[in-house]
């Protein structure tokens, strides 16, 4: 339903995307709307993001990723991405 009800989809995830993560993407795909996958293992550049919310003109944002029970720490690290992020593209 997040997927279907917004402009696009950001997955935060580490490594390949599997179970409910992988759905997520593949309805994302499925209904034509924009989903952009970030690898929290990579280093941290806001620009891909940034680029691909303005080039789809991303004005309501569901973000995604795997379940802490899955990937521990997962939580704490998107979060991290996400206060990163907010704080560099606002300035």
């Amino acid at each position: 339903m997040n997927v279907e009800e917004s402009d696009g989809t950001l997955i935060l995830s580490r490594g390949k995307l599997t179970g409910g993560t992988a759905l997520t993407e593949s309805i994302a795909r499925q209904n034509q709307k924009p989903c952009l996958v970030i690898d929290l293992m990579a280093e941290f550049d806001a620009q891909p993001v940034e680029e691909w919310i303005a080039e789809n003109r991303i004005r309501i944002l569901n973000v995604a990723g795997p379940r802490e029970s899955q990937q521990a720490g997962i939580f704490d690290q998107a979060c991290e991405y996400l206060r990163e992020f907010i704080k560099l593209t606002a300035e």
